[in-house]
């Protein structure tokens, strides 16, 4: 019998100041970072998590690719901005099967877009009985814009890429974190984690418990902000600025 193949994964993060790939190696269910790159952004070609410049980022997901040596085509891309609204909702019991397709149909009150204009997903949370004893499920519900979701597609198409999952990058925190020994204490012991990741332009923020995301948010302010004050209040130049803001 041959050896089962190796399988390979691409993680793709593009934020304010770098565009950022992975490739990883899944093995007997291990994964193994096999390469790594990274390029800069010029200034204004992401703002707030979204694509503000498409043609400038699509060429420099192309010299990225070149650089890296990556061969692969198919990413897993990480998004977070404004236009994602993750909240948990209680509705009234149903199987999985049914809810993935009455979704559309029991949750318009909860977002600010119109379903029509919506991507939606879900994960259960929990199930639990009203006062009343009627049957409940809390959800954890995920929605973006489609033209929001449709813009990253456009410019990995452009790039030559294809999205083979499009993910929030609050919840791949956890995911990549949480097998630290550290966190593992803490987690395996039934508390909630929370992790922060503070980028240059934008804070993700995730609360994990029993292995479920329960909350998670996008702030639009990151280690940029930082930058700015300190040039402001200090009067440094900007890499003195950058350089106080990492510390000694």
């Amino acid at each position: 019998m041959s050896p089962k193949k190796k399988q390979t994964s691409i993680g793709l993060d593009i934020s304010t100041n770098s565009v950022k790939v992975a490739e990883m190696e899944i093995d007997r269910g291990e994964a193994v970072l096999s390469n790594l790159g990274i390029i800069n952004l010029p200034e204004g070609v992401i703002r707030d998590g979204e694509i503000e410049d498409p043609v400038t980022l699509s060429n420099l997901l192309k010299e990225l690719w070149s650089r890296a040596g990556i061969k692969g085509k198919r990413v897993i891309l990480g998004i977070a901005n404004q236009k994602v609204i993750v909240r948990p909702i209680e509705l009234p019991y149903m199987e999985k099967e049914e809810l993935d397709s009455a979704l559309r149909f029991q949750v318009q009150e909860f977002i600010p877009i119109p379903i029509e204009d919506a991507i939606l997903d879900f994960d259960i949370i929990e199930e639990f009985m009203t006062a009343e004893e009627e049957r409940m499920l809390t959800v954890l519900l995920v929605a973006a814009h489609k033209d929001m979701i449709q813009s990253f597609v456009e410019v990995l198409k452009a790039a030559g890429l294809s999205p083979s999952a499009i993910d929030l990058k609050a919840f791949a925190l956890p995911r990549s974190l949480i097998p630290l020994q550290e966190l593992r204490t803490a987690y395996e012991g039934g508390e909630a984690v929370c992790l922060i990741n503070v980028g240059a332009g934008i804070t993700n923020i995730a609360i994990v418990k029993d292995n479920v995301p329960r909350f998670a948010r996008f702030l639009l302010r990151g280690g940029d902000d930082f930058v700015r004050a300190i040039v402001n209040r200090l009067g440094a130049v900007l890499e003195t600025a950058r350089s106080r803001r990492r510390g000694p």
